[in-house]
């Protein structure tokens, strides 16, 4: 049993398909707010739909229904050495991953603050409570015990050595290719560079995937040939690097979900 990124899950729609064993299961949150936009066709539910991987749905906040389906799918994956999809539906997320710049663009202040202020494992405690497994004591000892082992664990991870730059160096040897000595471009290249840039956009400071976005956008403007491979250009851009391109370019330039 494994929860994985989009890789494991290529892998599992492969296997399947050449009838390979693949006792893989893969874990979904799905709460209808992608990476840096709002869900609101429900396509990520369409995407898992078409898949011929068989999918196990449980309300994430219900943790009786994440217990059953969980048990069910993890039971199919042992028995049939095949792949499986855990889906949990209706998860509360307290912030997005792209917050800083994105999230504001698909949620209003009041829906940011509202998720914020929301405990994401109240529901659950209540359940517990409820059906008599654990008492408020008990849960709330739990969490110390778990808050203790937490900050005990980062107080040693503090107290152990340091890597050297030798140290890093030597792993760069065994990991990577050989380092290339960089050269500096001839003066009279950089002066040229300069003449043509244009001031005003050297002084603005913007994240980085903001610049990379405007060299894609040029480069696919100056090269109609070329065609940009990347994740979710197709429904709005991975955390900026990518936005509005779908409304620019013609979709043969333009491949996602590889």
């Amino acid at each position: 049993m494994r929860f994985c990124n989009d890789n494991g899950a290529f892998a599992a729609e492969y296997a399947t398909h050449n009838k390979r064993k693949c006792p893989l299961l893969i874990g979904v949150s799905n709460n209808r707010i992608s990476i840096s936009l709002q869900d609101k066709s429900n396509w990520s539910r369409a995407h898992l739909d078409r898949w011929i991987t068989p999918k196990f749905v449980c309300q994430g906040n219900d943790m009786l229904d994440v217990y059953s389906q969980f048990r069910q799918a993890l039971q199919y994956v042992k028995s049939t050495s095949k792949p499986a999809i855990v889906v949990f539906d209706g998860l509360l997320r307290q912030f997005g991953h792209a917050a800083t710049d994105r999230q504001d663009a698909y949620l209003k202040k009041e829906e940011i603050e509202e998720l914020a202020n929301k405990n994401v494992i109240s529901a659950l405690c209540h359940q517990a409570v409820t059906l008599g497994v654990l008492s408020y004591e008990e849960i709330y000892e739990r969490i110390l015990r778990i808050a203790t082992l937490c900050k005990s664990g980062f107080e040693k991870a503090k107290t152990e050595p340091k890597w050297e730059y030798a140290d890093r160096l030597d792993l760069l040897k065994r990991n990577s290719q050989p380092l290339q000595e960089y050269k500096p471009l001839p003066t009279d290249v950089v002066q040229r560079w300069q003449k043509a840039v244009d001031p005003s956009v050297l002084s603005k400071k913007n994240p980085m995937r903001k610049l990379m976005n405007a060299a894609i956008h040029e480069s696919l403007l100056q090269f109609p040939q070329c065609v940009y491979i990347g994740e979710d250009v197709r429904h709005g851009g991975l955390l900026c690097a990518n936005h509005y391109f779908f409304f620019f370019f013609s979709p043969s330039n333009l491949c996602t979900d590889l």
